[in-house]
């Protein structure tokens, strides 16, 4: 087949639709990207043409983008900052580079945030799988989201109408569904419940790529070795630290006597024997298991990492899919209930990360799970399911 794979939004939103790619390239599709251009390196192989979606985002833009939403607190409005960057801050450029990503595609594979992606394919009639990062939950149950967000879907959908030759669908900002296949990139074991999922939808399993199985990152192992005692890994992706997070995160872990490592930027104050600092990239199946319990914002990938190593989280969302994830380690009874990050203080932090790593149900449940996620791998089935929709025999490969 001939298959389109359009991606907005951050690292977390790639890497997974990049193991995608490969396979689809292994499998002998032929595969064209339409993502921006500073994820050429992770989206783009060898064979693979990208396509440079309109607006010409950096990292730049999207970090000014997440400080703002953080900033704005109230859900809503900080699903309408993302709209401005992802959609309507460029949305006749973003509609025709996306027209050119799509132009004689059998399918497309489109990130559920991708709604001009997804307005570009029904209008050329070119059918898409959606890609998710959480199940999404079926119409009986999404009214209350639906009531919520009705005035930004409108608002899109009038944007969108304006710039496309066909008028498009009613657009359920950041939640909509595909007409034909939605696949969602998580572990079934991880779900504290039996989802009440929209039609059509396959929960596939995660999209981590294989452990590296490397020994423990030298400098943290020196650290851990220097002296005994719980430690804990915190991590917020690249989400900005607006409030002092992590300098707050820190003091919390000294209020009960254990270390850090922390991944990111060092703070201010954040010296001593009892803090690491490290801003590189990490092979969390290698870093995971050597620590009590891992502290982070919730995001699907994270959130699966720590579920394979076996180690308990406590999460501190910001927005979107973070705070289903949140809720679904607690319920899961994999760590404490979440902090969220408008919530953030001291005295409630402590109190959750003394739970994490001194409730033995925690461990013991997180190490009952991990054997299963690790077995799993999503991108097979995915692969699998996309190939069950080909158009013709003769052209599926």
């Amino acid at each position: 087949m001939r298959i389109t794979v359009s991606t907005l939004g951050t690292m977390g939103d790639v890497l997974p639709l990049a193991r995608l790619v490969r396979a689809l390239v292994e499998r002998g599709h032929a595969v064209t990207v339409h993502a921006w251009a500073m994820y050429r390196d992770q989206l783009a192989p060898p064979g693979v043409e990208l396509v440079e979606a309109g607006g010409g985002v950096t990292d730049a833009d999207l970090a000014t983008a997440t400080t703002e939403a953080l900033r704005a607190i109230h859900p809503v409005a900080q699903i309408r900052r993302f709209v401005r960057l992802f959609h309507t801050d460029a949305l006749a450029s973003a509609i025709a580079t996306a027209r050119r990503a799509l132009a004689g595609a059998d399918l497309a594979v489109i990130n559920v945030i991708d709604h001009v992606a997804q307005a570009a394919s029904d209008e050329l009639r070119v059918p898409w799988v959606g890609w998710h990062a959480r199940p999404l939950a079926s119409p009986d149950a999404s009214a209350g989201e639906d009531a919520l967000l009705a005035e930004v879907d409108a608002e899109l959908t009038a944007a969108v109408a304006q710039v496309t030759a066909r008028a498009p669908r009613p657009i359920r900002v950041f939640r909509q569904g595909s007409a034909v296949l939605d696949l969602v990139a998580a572990s079934p074991a991880v779900l504290a419940s039996a989802p009440s999922v929209a039609p059509h939808t396959v929960i596939t399993g995660h999209w981590l790529g294989p452990p590296n199985r490397v020994p423990l990152d030298a400098e943290i192992a020196r650290f851990l070795s220097a002296r005994p005692g719980p430690a804990v890994f915190v991590t917020f992706g690249t989400i900005p630290d607006e409030v002092g997070r992590l300098q707050l995160a820190i003091e919390a872990c000294r209020r009960i006597g254990v270390r850090v490592v922390a991944q990111g930027r060092a703070p201010a104050a954040g010296g001593g024997d009892d803090v690491l600092v490290v801003a590189r990239r990490l092979d969390y199946a290698s870093v995971l298991p050597a620590f009590a319990g891992m502290l982070h914002h919730g995001g699907a990938g994270t959130t699966h990492e720590a579920c394979r190593a076996g180690t308990p989280q406590l999460c501190i969302p910001h927005f979107g899919d973070q705070y289903f994830w949140a809720r679904e380690i607690s319920r899961r009874g994999l760590g404490p209930p979440a902090l969220p990050h408008v919530q953030l203080a001291l005295p409630p932090l402590v109190d959750r990360l003394r739970a994490l790593v001194t409730t033995p149900a925690y461990r013991e449940r997180s190490a009952q799970l991990a054997s299963t996620v690790a077995a799993e791998d999503g991108v097979p089935i995915a692969v699998a399911a996309i190939e069950a929709l080909a158009p013709d025999p003769d052209r599926s490969a």
